[in-house]
């Protein structure tokens, strides 16, 4: 709320999130409301190396922007030069909510990652409001993806490892695919999700993450490695061994 922000007394304010005549117009009215200049930021994850570079400038921390900016372009050029044939691209569900039964369709900024990492967005609907689509069990049932990928539900505290549990576990879902073959994972949550929610950082430890879990002979790295890079990069933490396996549990 305005009080919370007025009484904590920024000198700056930023907006993240796709640029356009909207945005800056929420951004001229947050301004004027709060007294100090808001500042939009582009949020599309192929932008980061450049948003980086740009806060940077802006707070004279340039050399640690370009860090980050760094660590973002090697991400995609990896990734990019893992050249997966058509033939072997994977089909993935990505859920959300309490049933998992929320997803992201083709073009919703909620599931670019799923398209970066080569794999292929089972969900070809047209797209809601705010991004997400419902959906019932019986268009998964039909879609039978070959991973299924899970988010849980941060506001009912359900993680996603319980998540993708309460997938393999219920009989409904017995015959898909993924589950048949015990690829129904969680996605991990800290400090924020890894595929969005928000639509974040994250996101590019999440590449590596679902690279590795669905390319894992395409894909030259050490997952566990990545995370402590990232971690100490981003977050300024050096993460122990059972902080490391926290954070992967989702």
């Amino acid at each position: 709320n305005y009080e919370a922000v007025i009484a904590a007394d920024p000198t700056i304010a930023l907006n993240v999130g796709t640029i356009n005549e909207k945005m800056v117009s929420d951004c001229d009215a947050l301004s004027k409301s709060l007294g100090i200049p808001v500042v939009a930021v582009d949020g599309d994850l192929m932008a980061a190396p450049e948003a980086y570079r740009f806060m940077g400038e802006l707070f004279g921390e340039e050399e640690t922007a370009e860090k980050l900016a760094a660590y973002a372009e090697k991400t995609f050029q990896d990734i990019e030069n893992m050249d997966i044939p058509d033939e072997e691209k994977v089909r993935i569900y990505y859920g959300n909510g309490e049933d998992s039964l929320e997803t992201a369709p083709v073009g919703s900024p909620h599931a670019q990652i799923i398209e970066m990492v080569n794999g292929i967005n089972v969900a070809e609907l047209e797209m809601g409001e705010g991004g997400r689509i419902q959906i019932s069990a019986e268009q998964l049932l039909a879609w039978d993806p070959d991973v299924i990928v899970v988010n849980g539900e941060p506001k009912a505290d359900k993680s996603g490892s319980s998540a993708a549990e309460d997938i393999l576990s219920n009989p409904d879902y017995a015959s898909l695919k993924a589950v048949q073959d015990q690829k129904v994972y969680g996605t991990p949550n800290a400090p924020f999700s890894w595929v969005d929610r928000p639509a974040g950082p994250n996101r590019l430890i999440g590449m590596r993450w679902f690279s590795a879990l669905i390319y894992p002979e395409y894909i030259k790295c050490d997952i566990n490695e990545e995370i402590h890079k990232f971690f100490d990069l981003f977050y300024h933490v050096d993460l122990s061994d059972e902080q490391l396996e926290n954070v992967l549990k989702g």
